[in-house]
């Protein structure tokens, strides 16, 4: 049963950093800097709009979202909920975006085009009528990357949250941050 699943270590680790440094910088850009404590603000209204459109835990849901805050608070927001990304590129068509969804039995779809929503109104969330299947986000990875389609059918690559704290680990060390 997907309730009981335990935490996801992605968001484990998130959590242990915004309560041991709400102030923390994540994102450092020209005009703004987000803050931990600001993602986990925005993750949490995020994680309650998607439940109050009716997505379920263990859901495959597509993400498509600029890079930046927007992008890390709406992947926060689905792993929390234990649901199960699929990174779709940003300048999928919703065609296309439907039909990677539809072969990989999501239940939705979660976009926004802000790189840092101001409101939730930025946020949109369309329910796909296929059948969804329901998976087990944690235990079987972190993400779903998906090809374009573009040579022909979409292709699902697993990303497991092993691999990516061990990208994390590797960049953390390599760039000297601590």
């Amino acid at each position: 049963m997907t309730e009981n699943v335990e935490l996801d270590p992605l968001v484990k680790a998130f959590e242990q950093v915004s309560r041991r440094a709400v102030e923390t910088p994540l994102i450092v850009g020209p005009r703004e800097t987000v803050t931990a404590g600001k993602i986990d603000a925005l993750a949490g209204a995020m994680a309650r709009k998607i439940t109050a459109a009716g997505l379920r835990p263990g859901s495959t849901v597509g993400l498509i979202a600029p890079g930046g805050a927007g992008f890390l608070a709406l992947f926060l927001a689905l792993l929390r909920l234990r649901m199960w990304p699929a990174l779709l590129d940003l300048h999928s068509t919703e065609i296309e975006a439907h039909r990677a969804l539809e072969r990989l039995g999501g239940a939705g779809l979660v976009k926004t085009t802000a790189r840092w929503p101001r409101d939730m109104s930025e946020i949109e969330i369309v329910r796909t009528t296929g059948a969804p299947r329901e998976q087990d986000a944690c235990s079987r990875g972190a993400v779903i990357k998906m090809t374009s389609g573009s040579t022909g059918e979409p292709t699902g690559i697993l990303a497991t949250t092993a691999a990516l704290l061990a990208d994390d680990a590797a960049l953390t060390t390599s760039m000297g941050i601590t």
